[in-house]
């Protein structure tokens, strides 16, 4: 210690700290985050889910917990048999063309920033870090690859229907926002379009019983996100969810 000047002791000290600090929140190095493990039981039944399953677009002003992210993203695509890789969500002939991506908003024990999540190892890597939500302002939705319309943009008679009241943005008051992107080299859009459906009932399913809502929207902008998920020429946006407590 003789060679170190009060200020050197001071920021090793200040260091030191700080390597706790991001080690107990669960952020590694490289930007690199371990989840808690699933859990396989809740006092909610796949009934009752179902049953109470509905479209929450507004969300308490209180944070989640990473057990509570790590639980919505096993529950998206988690690895349920290791041997084989397979995982919560079916996949035809078990090619996995989905990833998904969690924007964190105001989650506890992790920086706010835009994830991967991976499946294998159940862990985030930072792509994007700081404030992202400005990225998840309402669009119109996508148009499939090809030409084919998404099941969010069929037309619709609008002299047929009543005048609905503008809906709230869901990303203005979401905790999270969970991001479904596609591999269009791994499998067309009429796959991985019914993929993505599978994915999605199982996150809102999993906020049942952790007491939070969320809502499948592909109002999004394809733009925004692929340029803050940094994502390939062949990989596209699909779904985002966002969630949060109710």
């Amino acid at each position: 210690m003789k060679g170190i000047t009060k200020n050197g002791f001071f920021i090793i000290t200040a260091l030191v700290c700080l390597s706790i600090t991001l080690t107990s929140s669960g952020f590694a190095a490289e930007g690199v985050v371990e989840l808690p493990e699933p859990s396989l039981t809740s006092d909610v039944s796949i009934e009752q889910a179902l049953a109470s399953r509905r479209s929450l677009r507004t969300y308490a002003d209180t944070p989640i917990s990473l057990e509570n992210l790590s639980q919505l993203l096993w529950a998206a695509q988690g690895i349920t048999e290791p041997e084989r890789g397979l995982r919560t969500a079916p996949s035809g002939m078990a090619k996995y063309p989905l990833k998904v991506y969690a924007a964190c908003f105001n989650v506890t024990g992790i920086p706010q920033g835009a994830y991967l999540y991976e499946p294998a190892g159940h862990k985030l890597t930072l792509i994007a870090g700081g404030d992202t939500k400005n990225s998840f302002t309402r669009e119109a939705p996508p148009t499939a690859p090809e030409g084919r319309g998404t099941p969010a943009d069929a037309p619709a008679d609008s002299a047929s229907r009543p005048a609905r009241a503008a809906r709230p943005d869901p990303a203005s008051t979401a905790t999270a926002a969970i991001v479904i992107t596609a591999d269009t080299e791994k499998m067309g859009a009429s796959g991985y379009y019914l993929e993505a459906g599978h994915v999605a009932q199982n996150i809102v399913l999993q906020c049942i019983p952790l007491d939070m809502g969320g809502v499948t929207t592909a109002s999004f902008s394809a733009d925004k996100l692929k340029k803050l998920l940094k994502l390939p020429e062949t990989e596209v946006t699909v779904y985002v969810l966002p969630v949060g407590k109710k």
